[in-house]
């Protein structure tokens, strides 16, 4: 009956169930499903890890900033992490906090100890003394270098090379060694260090995590410290101190932090450890023997000695000064007189010298003067130079140079009034002066008239009086219309000279002469016979035919031409040719013959027997 009951309260509940959830949609709606969803995400607790993870570093960072009660908490979590840790595994924590624990114990060491060991810093003292030369001498006779010798003779120690060394594979990770190091090839090195420390292991019986530290090799003293991942050694000359061991033990724990994934996952290459080669080089260190000096007697014994000296010197010199005190006292009467006739003597050489120097500019004044009234002379500017005065201005060519009238002026010496002689500096720019006295000495010179012609410019007038001929007549004619000042040219005077028939049939014999005569050479000669009388006689004739042309105004034009055989290139007979003829022009030269009628011409004909030079003289 009660199950019955049960089935039929059950079967009247489901329809009403049905209806409350009909009446729920229609109340919340959407919101009910929500609801829903909310309380599963509640009810299961795998969702709440998946929403905590995304928030639980931020939300660790905040309560920590805000008290100390993190840490509380997490203290007993941590140290129990720490224990089974250790337990599991104590060399992975060891290695990891090796970089940490050695700064920390060492700073403890050093507030304990005093320092035992200082070091000194001493220069390399280069002189002659004792010392020094048989360290010379030593070097010589070991054939070292003299300054190997003196670092072996003054340095306490010195570490020369050091190396880093991977600790798994043996192979060399950076390598610094010192400047005066006798070194050899580190990676052959850092092989037999490793080959050591493994024969030791596999030799002797040693405990788990003993190394080598220490290896002496005569004067060297190798320190190695090992780390975790790598090997670093140390080659000393001298004794090394234990500064320098704390030192690679620093060196090692602070490579070991900053490379430590770099070693552990190190395949061969070591580019990524130059980086840390400053550390390597910090090992570098030296310390020179502290020399005790003594004292300096020697020095001592010198100083009071001079001391001394200058002490009776002092007294000899206050005894003597007291000496001519008295002296000096009876002089200076003498002195005084002596002092005001200097005086009047200084005042009267004042006044002779202001009246010298007065006498100078006047006399250089008068100079300038005569300067200006010179023709073809211009003075723009004087000044006073140390040595006497300077002239500046313009000067015509044709015109006297100044320094050929102007005397040098006598000038008064502070000394004694001597006179010494001061040259004026002249200064001149040329120029073409229009200037009656120059226009008439430039025409002069530009026309080159005959003896018999003479010439006159005044008032604008050019005058010509004399006897020339026809040529020089058209020289005249067109020069004259370019004379500065000059306006007309009054030639009434002048006279055309007839040549005489005597005188041309004589010109003409003496060209035909003159162009007969042929000089004649030896085989590949070139040069002049000095005993010859050929050319002296040509020359005469030459000179000859100028002075009865002069008369006549007329010019005389020669040419030689230099001939070869048939013998020998084009070429070498030009060049033979040229310079036979340009022998004759210098032989004829140097017997009186003007250079500027002397021509030469390269058309030589080559003959048989042409080894001459052929003259062509004619009047024009």
């Amino acid at each position: 009956m009660q199950s019955e009951s049960n089935i039929l309260t059950a079967s009247c509940s489901k329809p009403a169930e049905q209806d409350m959830q009909r009446l729920r949609d229609l109340l919340l709606g959407k919101d009910y499903e929500a609801l829903l969803e909310l309380r599963r995400q509640i009810n299961t607790p795998e969702l709440h890890s998946e929403k905590i993870a995304g928030v639980v570093s931020e939300a660790l960072q905040l309560r920590a900033g805000q008290d100390e009660t993190l840490s509380v908490v997490l203290s007993p979590t941590i140290e129990n992490a720490l224990s089974r840790s250790i337990e599991s595994n104590p060399q992975r924590l060891a290695d990891a906090l090796y970089p940490v624990m050695g700064p920390a114990i060492r700073k403890s060491i050093q507030e304990a100890l005093t320092q035992t060991f200082e070091t000194f810093n001493q220069l390399l003292e280069q002189s002659l003394s004792p010392k020094f030369l048989g360290w010379r001498f030593d070097a010589w006779r070991t054939g070292r270098s003299y300054s190997e010798v003196v670092l072996l003779n003054t340095l306490e120690y010195q570490v020369e090379q050091v190396f880093l060394i991977h600790g798994e594979t043996g192979l060399l990770l950076r390598h610094a060694e010192a400047l005066n190091a006798i070194s050899k090839d580190p990676d052959m090195v850092s092989g037999m260090l490793t080959a050591i420390q493994d024969f030791i292991a596999d030799s002797f019986s040693v405990q788990d995590g003993a190394s080598l530290k220490k290896l002496r090799l005569g004067e060297l003293t190798v320190l190695i410290e090992r780390g975790p991942y790598a090997v670093l050694a140390a080659v000393v000359r001298g004794d090394p101190p234990g500064d320098l061991t704390e030192l690679l033990a620093e060196t090692q724990e602070t490579i070991h932090q900053q490379m430590a994934n770099t070693l552990v996952s190190y395949e061969g290459d070591s580019e990524p450890f130059v980086r840390i080669h400053h550390l390597i080089e910090a090992c570098l260190l030296s310390q020179r023997q502290q020399r005790v000096k003594s004292k300096p007697w020697i020095t001592y014994f010198l100083l009071i000695t001079l001391l001394s000296l200058a002490a009776y010197w002092g007294y000899q010199h206050y005894k003597s000064a007291q000496d001519e005190l008295a002296l000096e006292r009876s002089q200076q009467q003498a002195s005084a007189q002596a002092l005001l006739d200097e005086q009047v003597k200084e005042g009267e050489l004042q006044r002779l010298l202001t009246q010298a120097k007065h006498q100078q500019e006047q006399a250089f004044i008068q100079r300038v003067d005569k300067m200006n009234a010179e023709p073809g002379v211009v003075v723009i500017n004087t000044e006073k130079s140390e040595q006497g005065y300077q002239v500046k201005g313009l000067l015509d060519p044709l015109a006297r140079h100044p320094k050929t009238f102007i005397k040098q002026m006598p000038l008064a010496s502070e000394a004694g009034l001597q006179d010494v002689d001061v040259t004026i500096d002249y200064s001149f720019q040329p120029y073409f002066s229009a200037e009656p006295e120059m226009v008439l000495k430039r025409a002069y010179v530009v026309l080159k008239p005959p003896k018999s012609i003479v010439l006159s410019l005044s008032n604008g007038v050019f005058r010509v009086s004399g006897e020339a001929g026809q040529r020089w007549r058209g020289q005249l004619e067109n020069y004259w219309r370019s004379m500065p000042g000059v306006n007309t040219l009054d030639d009434s005077r002048l006279k055309m000279k007839q040549p005489q028939a005597n005188v041309k049939a004589a010109v003409d014999k003496l060209l035909g002469e003159i162009n007969r005569e042929k000089y004649l050479f030896d085989n590949g000669v070139v040069t002049v016979d000095e005993a010859s009388t050929h050319f002296v006689s040509q020359a005469r004739d030459i000179r000859q035919l100028l002075q009865m042309t002069a008369v006549s105004g007329q010019r005389v034009q020669i040419t030689l031409t230099g001939h070869t055989d048939s013998k020998g290139s084009v070429q070498l007979n030009e060049e033979i040719s040229v310079k036979r003829a340009e022998h004759a022009r210098s032989y004829l030269i140097r017997q009186g013959v003007p250079a500027s009628i002397i021509s030469i011409s390269r058309d030589g004909v080559s003959g048989k027997n042409e080894r001459s030079v052929s003259y062509f003289a004619q009047v024009y």
